[in-house]
């Protein structure tokens, strides 16, 4: 899965999660999109140990 699949995914489910009528994510997929998104926090920290200092504003979808 790449980078960018598991971005739409990971925002469907989102909104799914929140309400939105739509289809349910498919849990095989998701978990997938999970994973790379993990994989690439990780990554991030390592090269920019700087992120560690940064909360990210979790606020916008109130």
């Amino acid at each position: 899965m790449t980078v960018k699949q598991a971005i739409k995914i990971l925002k469907h489910a989102n909104k799914w999660r929140r309400g939105a009528e739509i289809e349910m994510p498919d849990v095989k997929e998701f978990g997938e999109a999970i994973d790379v998104a993990i994989v690439m926090m990780e990554v991030a920290l390592k090269t920019d140990p700087v992120l560690n200092r940064h909360n990210i504003n979790t606020k916008r979808y109130d």
